[in-house]
């Protein structure tokens, strides 16, 4: 799919996802993100036109499962590497979906909070110590 037929901007991402269709469960990892949908590398690619549940655990959400269908396959030669790209549907975890890519393009993802946290924390106990420091030498 190229580029100027999509409605959202792509982002970057690394996540170990599942798919369940009627008689298979396959795994994948996906590459980019958006929401509208995602790329999904996996060897073994379901038929365009599959409706699929994705399934992918999330350190906000815990298991986002999402309904998909699948729009487009790459092959082996393709430079995105084996795979499908899949639409997003309507499903009781879009909602779920939707907020994970929207941290992700924010860059509000829950490792960078918790590194601003602990970032805050230290220069707050950096200050106490300096302040301390002062009092003793004072």
């Amino acid at each position: 799919m190229s580029s100027d037929k999509r409605r959202e901007a792509r982002i970057d991402i690394k996540q170990d996802v599942w798919m369940e269709g009627q008689d298979s469960r396959l795994s994948g990892e996906a590459t980019n993100v958006s929401t509208g949908g995602m790329f999904v590398v996996t060897e073994d690619a379901p038929e365009v036109g599959t409706e699929i549940e994705l399934k992918f655990d999330d350190p906000e959400e815990g298991e986002v499962a999402v309904k998909m269908e699948v729009v487009w396959q790459s092959g082996q030669g393709s430079s995105d590497g084996p795979g499908v790209g899949l639409k997003a549907m309507s499903s009781a975890g879009r909602a779920a979906f939707d907020r994970v890519v929207t941290r992700h393009r924010d860059g509000t993802d829950a490792d960078e909070e918790q590194t601003e946290e602990t970032d805050a924390v230290t220069i707050e106990n950096d200050q106490a110590v300096s302040e301390n420091d002062d009092k003793r030498s004072a």
